[in-house]
């Protein structure tokens, strides 16, 4: 169990689900922390995972009615946090597509890095998150969810739309490139 988890989840979200406001609080600050971090993993943006994260609680305020302890708390909130993030995902991507084909512009955009790209990039980050956030979203993703969500090859099929043989490969390639991307990393 995770330091600062309380000892009986299942007590807390039944008093959550009845409408136990100090429940839902104690559910917040056992697992916001994992939320978040499941989120900037996959999103590889910390505002982008904060604001994603505070939906993923936003709604549970709501939705926790229909967690039925099936599975255990902690994987069915980290299930739902994965869900949002790759809503994002798809929707960052169709507004880029919507973007390109509004753009009347002969010049293509500007590759120059934005402030925020490079303030990132000046951030403290541990070999393995440089490796990670290097590492393309349709690897990254199957990576993330299997590793940190916890979530079987069937569910991460599932989730991304893939055949669990093409889960398991990407899954494969995605740590072949994280072993070499981490021996390139100077120490």
């Amino acid at each position: 169990m995770p330091s600062g988890e309380p000892a009986d989840v299942d007590a807390l979200v039944a008093r959550a689900q009845l409408g136990d406001s100090t429940a839902f609080a104690a559910l917040y600050q056992a697992f916001s922390r994992r939320v978040v971090g499941l989120c900037h993993h996959m999103l590889r943006d910390r505002d982008r995972a904060r604001d994603a994260a505070g939906d993923v609680f936003m709604r549970l305020r709501t939705s926790i009615a229909s967690y039925n302890g099936s599975t255990a708390f902690e994987r069915w909130l980290l299930r739902v946090a994965a869900n949002r993030c790759i809503d994002l995902i798809r929707q960052r991507r169709l507004e880029r597509r919507w973007i390109a084909e509004d753009e009347t512009r002969a010049d293509p955009p500007s590759s120059a890095a934005s402030p925020l790209t490079l303030l990132l990039a000046k951030e403290s980050r541990t070999g393995m998150e440089r490796a990670l956030g290097r590492l393309p979203a349709e690897h990254r993703l199957p990576l993330v969810l299997r590793y940190y969500a916890d979530l079987s090859y069937d569910e991460i099929g599932a989730e991304l739309d893939l055949e669990k043989s093409q889960v398991a490969g990407r899954i494969f390639r995605a740590k072949h490139m994280l072993r070499k991307l981490l021996e390139e990393t100077p120490r």
